[in-house]
């Protein structure tokens, strides 16, 4: 068998913050190359710089292109790929992967794959550019696709029913990442404490969250609300909670990279989101015991609360709902039986776990394909070497 390893990247195109995708990326990446290193040479090309102190040395190999905008990739995506060829290329949403294949045209990469995150369906219509750039990757590109990969088992039934093209579609779990302590901060006061980390942006439905705790706090007094995110609704939601009188029961405490003592120091979560890919933070809030109130959105919220102990799902908008299920939650005793079986189900998250699945997902993409020219054919099961 040949000594080469397989040559895997990752893509994340520049955003604003290090947050869903962002993460995803870097906790798969870190987990492949440490669990799988002696198979596998990972790379993340990074479209612009973060500031986040765990970049700043990485167990796989980062690279940065310098593209701000989605329009630049083809161009400096497309420079960096002539000078570094890899075997397989993964890029993360639909509009990014139109950009990134015509980046790869020449460059020699037999595998790429298309990783799904947001509401995919939402995304489709969201404007007339994402409508003709869902249809140039439906019959352009998704014949040249791999694969799809879908975060959630709900996101991967609505992607092979919405007819992206040929590509066929795969379920790979998110890697959720493992925090150093997840105990619970000690507390000298009654309060109870809810904890919401999201953006501060309209799908995020920080709006309905205030009316809902509004009803909460004149039904329990010793209710309090953090709001740990930044973006641009921070204005508007903090002129909500004052015109609801709810200034001092509610902090904005801006965008934290590490929420952990947020999480430790609180009660339970509540996700107020339009639609999401996964949710990655229901998953945070369970590894560190919390139970979890959201709303019942595409996707993700269905397919981690599964179970009456990790939380209560209610309708996307729907204050009234969201505030009876917060009460109820404050008046539910709570033992560390709970808190267990909640840690128990966030511990299939854990990064490991997530590479073990893509792996095996990698395996069957690559068996019998052709590598990239000039390197060596690997064996179709990914295997490791021998002594």
């Amino acid at each position: 068998m040949s000594e080469a390893r397989l040559k895997l990247a990752f893509f994340v195109p520049a955003t604003a913050s290090f947050a869903g995708i962002e993460q995803v990326t870097h906790q798969l990446a870190t987990a492949l190359a440490t669990d799988h290193g002696d198979i596998l040479d990972v790379h993340v090309v990074y479209g612009a710089r973060y500031e986040d102190d765990y970049l700043v040395e990485t167990r796989y190999r980062s690279h940065w292109i310098g593209s701000r905008k989605l329009r630049d990739v083809p161009f400096t995506l497309g420079r960096f790929l002539r000078r570094t060829p890899f075997d397989v290329f993964v890029c993360p949403q639909v509009t990014a992967s139109v950009f990134a294949r015509i980046a790869t045209i020449g460059c020699g990469i037999p595998i790429f794959i298309t990783h799904l995150h947001g509401n995919v369906e939402k995304e489709a219509v969201a404007s007339r550019m994402d409508r003709l750039l869902f249809a140039l990757f439906r019959h352009v590109v998704s014949p040249t696709v791999a694969a799809l990969l879908a975060v959630s088992p709900t996101q991967a039934a609505h992607a092979a029913k919405m007819g992206l093209g040929p590509a066929p579609v795969r379920f790979t779990k998110n890697p959720v990442r493992v925090f150093a302590d997840t105990s619970p901060l000690p507390r000298d006061d009654d309060t109870y404490r809810f904890v919401n980390v999201a953006g501060l942006v309209p799908r995020k439905g920080q709006i309905a969250l205030l009316d809902a705790f509004a009803e909460v706090l004149r039904r329990r007094p010793n209710a309090r609300l953090a709001l740990v995110g930044r973006g641009g609704d921070e204005a508007a939601l903090k002129a909500r909670a004052r015109d609801l009188g709810l200034d001092g029961a509610v902090e904005f405490c801006g965008y934290l990279s590490d929420p952990s003592d947020r999480y430790r120091r609180s009660d339970c979560f509540v996700l107020s989101s339009r639609d999401e890919g996964f949710g990655l933070v229901l998953v945070e809030a369970l590894s560190c015991g919390l139970p979890i109130v959201s709303t019942d959105c595409l996707f993700g919220p269905s397919d981690v609360v599964t179970d009456p102990r990790l939380g209560t799902l209610v309708p996307v908008d729907d204050a009234a709902a969201m505030a009876a299920a917060m009460i109820q939650r404050m008046d539910t005793p709570d033992g560390e039986e709970d808190r267990a079986f909640r840690r128990r189900v966030a511990a299939d998250y854990r990064p490991a776990v997530a590479a073990s699945m893509f792996l095996d997902v990698l395996r069957e993409i690559t068996a019998d394909r052709e590598p990239s020219p000039g390197r060596a054919r690997h064996q179709a099961p990914l295997q490791p070497r021998g002594p």
